[in-house]
Parts: structure tokens; C-alpha cells; sequence
């Protein structure tokens, strides 16, 4: 009991410390960036207008509108990427260093924007559905930016931004691989073997997705009373032998005529002459249907002759000790 006690308090006071951690993290960042914002405005804006020739008003709303998409990459990267976002804010504070504060939160999401999205290329060679609404997002502030920056030059602190993008991606890309490779390799080696009989031919016939709608649904039937057959192998020795007979003389029979009928109708396509062979491999597969559907079947009526017998012999012993 003490044990237990001590077990759930420390499970409490971990998510206390894990929840406690995520609010300061999150107070830490809409400081910084309220402070990345406000800090120099009237300031900087009257600098920009000298260097820029914006208005005032002008110059206010492009700031605004700049770091309202700098703010909201952050959020959607905090959201689902956290080291692009650690990134971002190490970019971010980087820019700091510059003397011009009011466009960080700005340099921060862009870093932590182009980090994830590039990490992810490099790693799956596909983006999610976030990731491309960042990539709209940043462009959109690329825009405002330029207008707020038009007279400035950054080039000294673009080259040193750069580098960190590069190092970054490079850096999480490699840890995202090597991560991903332990942890196949120890799935691949704490999953048990599979000892389902005729598996691999089963498994070839669910690959083969790309079949015409006239014999998807007769196939699917198949491949159903296949895995129907392989439990009752499986659960019965019995019905070992039958199946593997069964197995041996079909399934690669099913398997060799998808294919060659597809190879074979999609030439034929090509003069006109498709429609017998598609009309006599549509017959043939529903006549294995019916094979496959009616093996199974004859497993499960030896089941049932043996539990009735098991049945009729109990109901005798009951009789005779005088239960019934």
C-alpha cells in the first residue's frame, strides 16, 4: 500500500511539475514576445520612416500585421514541431543582438517555420497539412516585412540566420533518421515471427490494391475467407493438411491470374479486344470465391461433426449417472 501511495504521488507531482513547466515555458514566450514588439516602436519608427519614407500609420500596421505571423508560426510549431520551435526562439533572441527588437518574434517563427518544414522533406519527403499553412503564413509575412524593411539592410545578421537554418536542419534531420532507424530495428527485433501458415501469399494478395471494380469486391471476399481458413489451421491441426492442400493448389492460382489477366487486358485495351479475357477472369475469380467460401465452410461443418459428438457423448454420460 505504501508502495502504491508512494507511486501515484510521484505520478501526480510529475504531471503537476510537467504542467507547471509548460505554463512558465508559454508565459517566458508571450514576454518575450511582447517585449520583442513594444519595446522600441515609436523609436524604431521614427528611424524607418527617415531610411523607409512610410507613414507612421503605415509602418505601425505592417509591424503589426508582420509579427502577428511571426507570433503565429511560433504557436504552430510549439504546437507540433518543439525543437524547430527552440530553434526559432534562439534565432529570435540572435536577432536581439542587432538593436532592432520590434520585428523578433518575427525572425523567430520564420526560423522555426522553415526548420520543421525542411526537417520534414529531408526525413519523410511529404509535408503535413499545418506545415503547408505555415509555409502560406510565412510568405504572407515575407511581404509585410519587406514593406516595413524596404530602406534597411540585414545582411550581415541574413548570412549568420542562414547558417543556423542549415546547421539546424542538418543537425535535427540526422537525430529524426537515427531515431527512426532504433526504433525499427527494436520492432523489428521484439516482434515475434509470424507462424500463420501461407501468410506471405496471403499478404500478396491484399498488396495487389489496383485491381478494376469488377473484381476488387470478389477478391476482398477471397482474401477474407483465406484468413477464415488460416485460423481454423491455425486453431484446429486437424485442418492443417486439408488447408495446405487447399492453399498449395489456389492461392497462387488467384495470384498468377490477377496479374496476367491485368497485363494481358491492358495490351488488349490498346486493339479493342479487352472484353473476353476481362469477362472469363471476372467468371474465373468468382468461381475461386465460391471455392474458398465453400472450403471454409466444410472446416467449420468438421468442427461441428466433432461438437456434436463431444455433445452426444456427454448427454449419454449424463443419462447414465442418472442427471437426465
Amino acid at each position: 500500500m505504501a508502495q502504491n501511495r508512494d507511486r501515484v504521488a510521484s505520478s501526480a507531482m510529475h504531471k503537476l511539475t510537467d504542467t507547471l513547466w509548460k505554463r512558465l515555458a508559454w508565459l517566458a514566450v508571450w514576454i518575450f514576445i511582447a517585449w520583442g514588439f513594444s519595446a522600441n516602436y515609436f523609436s524604431q519608427a521614427s528611424t524607418l520612416e527617415a531610411i523607409g519614407h512610410h507613414a507612421r500609420s503605415d509602418y505601425f500596421y505592417a509591424a503589426l500585421a508582420t509579427n502577428i505571423f511571426g507570433i503565429v508560426l511560433l504557436n504552430r510549431t510549439w504546437a507540433w514541431d518543439r525543437p524547430a520551435f527552440v530553434v526559432g526562439l534562439v534565432a529570435g533572441f540572435l536577432w536581439i543582438l542587432v538593436g532592432d527588437m520590434l520585428p523578433t518574434p518575427w525572425w523567430a517563427g520564420a526560423m522555426a517555420i522553415l526548420v520543421s518544414v525542411l526537417t520534414q522533406l529531408i526525413t519523410d519527403r511529404h509535408l503535413r497539412l499545418s506545415q503547408l499553412i505555415g509555409l502560406v503564413l510565412l510568405g504572407l509575412g515575407t511581404a509585410t516585412y519587406s514593406y516595413l524593411y524596404s530602406g534597411a539592410s540585414h545582411s550581415g545578421f541574413l548570412v549568420l540566420w542562414l547558417l543556423i537554418l542549415a546547421a539546424s536542419v542538418f543537425i535535427y534531420s540526422r537525430i529524426n533518421r537515427l531515431r527512426r532507424g532504433s526504433t525499427a530495428s527494436r520492432s523489428s527485433a521484439s516482434a515475434p515471427q509470424s507462424d500463420a501458415p501461407f501468410e506471405a501469399e496471403i499478404t500478396q494478395l491484399e498488396a495487389m490494391n489496383r485491381l478494376p471494380p469488377e473484381l476488387s469486391s470478389d477478391v476482398k471476399d477471397i482474401i477474407k475467407y483465406a484468413r477464415l481458413i488460416q485460423g481454423c489451421m491455425m486453431s484446429d491441426p486437424r485442418d492443417v493438411e486439408s488447408g495446405r492442400k487447399f492453399f498449395q493448389r489456389y492461392l497462387p492460382a488467384v495470384h498468377e491470374i490477377l496479374s496476367k489477366s491485368q497485363q494481358l487486358s491492358g495490351e488488349l485495351a490498346r486493339h479493342g479486344g479487352a472484353q473476353d479475357i476481362d469477362a472469363q477472369s471476372r467468371e474465373l475469380i468468382q468461381s475461386l470465391r465460391s471455392a474458398f467460401m465453400q472450403k471454409h465452410a466444410q472446416l467449420l461443418e468438421n468442427d461441428e461433426t466433432e461438437l456434436k459428438t463431444e455433445m452426444s457423448t456427454l448427454e449419454k454420460l449424463l443419462k447414465t449417472d442418472g442427471f437426465l
